[in-house]
């Protein structure tokens, strides 16, 4: 489950961070309102005030709307706090990996690890 989760903050991550000719994709995630790592640690994080400018720009198509909630994200540090986090998590995850007691062979979990850790796309 924690390996899921934390393949999901990281497709949310390149959603609005990745560079399109590499994920093969424009990110969308801010104007279709997806329920994102990224728009969750926001609402944790921004005062009333910016929650309010979250709240009226989050799930709109115009630029100027995906900018000022891109804005916030900055504001906030967020792409900071998900490196944070994506790195806390994997080492998490490799502990468990470690301590594994089942007799699976743990290096087809720490393989398939590294593989989705930092992929950039």
């Amino acid at each position: 489950a924690v390996v899921s989760t934390q393949s999901t903050g990281q497709d949310d991550y390149l959603d609005c961070y990745g560079d399109p000719s590499v994920i093969g994709k424009v990110g969308t995630d801010i104007q279709e309102r997806k329920c994102s790592w990224l728009f969750l640690t926001a609402l944790k994080l921004v005062t009333d005030e910016d929650k309010e400018i979250l709240f009226q720009n989050y799930g709109k198509e115009d630029e100027d709307s995906v900018s000022t909630v891109k804005d916030l994200y900055s504001k906030y540090e967020l792409r900071q706090k998900y490196l944070e986090y994506s790195a806390t998590t994997y080492e998490s995850i490799c502990q468990d990996i470690e301590n594994n007691k089942s007799g699976l062979p743990t290096q087809i979990f720490q393989d398939f690890l590294d593989k989705i850790h930092k992929r950039s796309k």
